[in-house]
């Protein structure tokens, strides 16, 4: 039965017997409607089960199927409605009786560029002012029904219009976010967004784009939100320079944040690393409540800033040279020093140095992704019979324990 769709459960077995309804009444809580389903079978199902059903999935393709009726379900709690870009919006219902929740959602995300009803496979290639978007959020009705999103990609632009206009979001997750081409005058929405309380307690941001993210927008986004985060991922590859005491004035106001992960990568090649290592280990940053932050150099003068352990999908060269490492606090021995996302693992060699197999089990101690694929530009080996002998060693001790 873990095979069928909701509709195909309730055609298949509704009205069987007793247990057989109450096995279908108790799975269609949950009603999951694929895209293929028929209009005539999702109506068919509705007729029998319409009252049973508490939240509902379905791709915003059906729309066309759907009669504005079929949503007026008198237990309906939350709608997930997917896009076909990869982006899923959570609606709570307060209201069964507001047909109009899901067409007022859709509405703010092709304001923000997120969702295009012309090409359900493209978003909106329309490029607006900062100056004419906000306009337009400040002219548009805020959905408070939206309270959780997943976005595959949008710019810095869309994203603050998006929170604006959205002022009941829980939970927010960006896994490709972009620069916009003019950020002079952000402060606009931003007004618009502080207006609003602060219910927003997950916030996920990535940015793998080779446009420069600016960090001092995030950072104030955060903060609009500072009464409320509980959980704050960040993962940015490029950004222009961070450093502690700028992070410690965004994070530390956020009192009730539990966890709290980030990966930064900047070029700069007149950071001291240093004293960039210092402004990490203030009051704030050494209680025993925060992460270890790891810092450190890569032979193009990328700079590498994140928590430990690390659980982000950062890509990154590492220098070979473990002096270039540098922690604000623990040591690199420590089992928090460790990367469990990161598949393509980079080594920068610089010095031309013979790779040792203490350094081969320093690799194999951090990287605990599966499936991973190391490089380096140098790679001469100083420990060949020691790798020999620790791999006869291996062999012979699981032959030994086969045989028993």
């Amino acid at each position: 039965m873990e095979y069928l769709s909701s509709p195909d459960l309730v055609q298949a077995f509704y009205g069987l017997n007793h247990r057989f309804n109450s096995i279908v009444i108790k799975s269609v809580r949950h009603f999951n409607i694929p895209n293929d389903t028929p209009s005539t079978s999702i109506i068919d199902c509705m007729s029998y089960i319409s009252h049973f059903i508490e939240v509902i999935y379905f791709d915003v393709e059906l729309l066309s199927k759907l009669s504005s009726s079929i949503l007026l379900l008198s237990n309906l709690r939350s709608i997930f409605l997917h896009c076909s870009n990869k982006t899923t919006v959570k609606l709570n219902i307060q209201d069964p009786s507001n047909v109009d929740v899901v067409s007022s959602c859709l509405n703010i995300l092709r304001l923000c560029n997120i969702y295009s009803q012309d090409d359900e496979n493209e978003t909106n290639d329309e490029e607006l002012t900062e100056e004419d978007q906000a306009e337009r959020v400040r002219n548009t009705l805020p959905c408070s029904a939206i309270v959780r999103l997943s976005i595959e990609n949008c710019d810095e632009q869309d994203l603050f219009a998006l929170c604006a206009l959205a002022p009941n979001l829980t939970s927010l997750r960006i896994d490709e976010l972009s620069s916009s081409s003019d950020d002079s005058s952000f402060n606009t929405i931003f007004e618009l967004i502080s207006k609003s309380s602060s219910h927003l307690t997950r916030l996920y941001i990535s940015s793998d784009a080779n446009d420069v993210i600016n960090f001092n927008w995030i950072g104030k986004l955060i903060g609009c939100y500072q009464s409320s985060l509980e959980q704050l991922k960040l993962n940015i590859r490029r950004t222009n320079r961070i450093e502690g005491s700028q992070l410690q004035r965004i994070f530390e106001p956020c009192e009730r944040l539990k966890n709290l992960d980030f990966a930064f990568q900047f070029l700069d090649e007149e950071m001291n690393i240093l004293s960039a290592l210092a402004q990490f280990q203030s009051e704030w940053w050494l209680d025993a409540r925060r992460a270890p932050v790891l810092l450190f150099r890569s032979g193009d003068n990328y700079i590498f800033i994140g928590s430990m352990p690390s659980i982000l999908p950062s890509v990154f060269k590492f220098s070979s040279d473990l002096r270039n490492w540098r922690l604000n606090k623990e040591k690199l021995d420590s089992p928090l020093i460790r990367f469990t996302a990161i598949k393509h693992i980079v080594f920068v060699n610089n010095n031309d140095q013979p790779i040792t197999f203490d350094f081969i089990q320093f690799i194999s101690r951090i990287f605990h992704a599966k499936k991973q694929i190391i490089s380096m530009g140098y790679w001469e080996f100083d420990s060949s019979l020691k790798l020999l002998e620790k791999v006869c060693t291996t062999c012979y001790s699981e032959s030994h324990l086969n045989e028993r």
